[in-house]
């Protein structure tokens, strides 16, 4: 485990006393005022240098800033973020910590590995806000001759395949074997950055991952973009085929998989009030200046969906897994 400690930003008192969450712009809070009682916590459920944490370690500096508390950032990873998600889970803090994952994948996570430690009942009602959305897009290498879904599937003997390992990544596979699609030799790797380099240098001839992993190579020309699993399309990359095209394959019923929305929960004890604390305070930081140029910077997406949107998608990422998955035959 990994821990950092924020410093805690220094203000200026003026004539009497400021509540921080006064200066932070936030409204919420328990009723008689006094959250945050003590230090906040985000748990950040993979190792460090990931698109989690990297998001997480941005995204804490400046709600710090926002409001003035000190903020841990710790990693528990392990077990496909569930390892992150029961420390936060079980640890009865009241709302003081909260956790980063992705979904549909702790839904999916949490049903593949039979977890019995925690409920996902449990986090209903508790996701405080999506903050990033990836669309999965599959790219190739320049010299690889295909234009369409049915000329993949026509040298799949020949070529080389890879994806990030985990439940989603094995879901669209499945998704192309039930198309016709099964690769001779199909490479699993840590995570789409790794995938993406393959395919860069050759070692692979197709990759399939969340979309901001391929941008640099895409930029150099070292890959390129083959479609996209949205049939919404890509923001990013507009021209791309979707996999709802008719050229692509024309399949839609995996659609609610094929992105990757970045959400923060809290605890199962957080009241009501704090919850609202919480989604202040990520509305006030992911809506900042600071947030739109680092995103702007870096090329990584952001936005604000507060506590009504984030739950439902919590809810259709449920109902779609119990819906169109059997895990079992993954």
């Amino acid at each position: 485990m990994v821990e950092i400690v924020m410093q805690r930003r220094k203000f200026v008192q003026l004539a009497g006393a400021v509540s921080l969450a006064g200066l932070a712009g936030c409204s919420g809070g328990t009723d008689d005022g006094d959250f945050p009682s003590s230090d906040l916590r985000i748990v950040i459920p993979y190792s460090e240098g990931g698109g989690s944490d990297m998001y997480a370690r941005q995204i804490g500096g400046v709600l710090e800033d926002e409001t003035g508390e000190a903020i841990t950032l710790e990693n528990h990873e392990g077990s496909g973020g569930m390892i992150g998600v029961q420390e936060v889970v079980n640890s009865s803090q009241e709302g003081h910590d909260i956790f980063t994952h992705n979904l549909p994948t702790i839904a999916l996570e949490h049903m593949q590995q039979d977890i019995d430690i925690f409920d996902l009942d449990d986090l209903r009602g508790q996701t405080i806000a999506v903050y990033a959305t990836d669309v999965r897009m599959t790219v190739k290498n320049p010299d690889l001759d295909v234009e369409t879904y049915e000329d993949l599937i026509d040298i799949q003997d020949e070529i080389d395949y890879g994806t990030p390992g985990g439940t989603e990544m094995g879901i669209l596979q499945k998704a192309d074997e039930l198309h016709g699609f099964v690769p001779n030799n199909h490479v699993t790797y840590d995570g789409g950055a790794d995938a993406a380099a393959a395919v860069a240098s050759g070692e692979l001839d197709i990759a399939s991952a969340p979309e901001g992993n391929f941008e640099g190579p895409i930029e150099s020309g070292d890959v390129e973009p083959f479609f996209v699993w949205a049939s919404s399309g890509s923001s990013i990359y507009e021209d791309v085929p979707t996999i709802a095209d008719d050229e692509m394959g024309g399949f839609e019923e995996f659609d609610w998989l094929s992105e990757t929305q970045r959400a923060f929960w809290s605890s199962p004890d957080a009241s009501d009030e704090t919850l609202e604390w919480w989604e202040d305070a990520l509305e006030d930081t992911m809506t900042s200046d600071e947030m739109e140029s680092w995103s702007e910077e870096t090329g990584s997406p952001i936005q604000f969906d507060g506590r009504d949107d984030a739950n439902q998608a919590f809810e259709d990422a449920i109902e779609g897994m119990e819906e169109d998955i059997d895990i079992d035959e993954l």
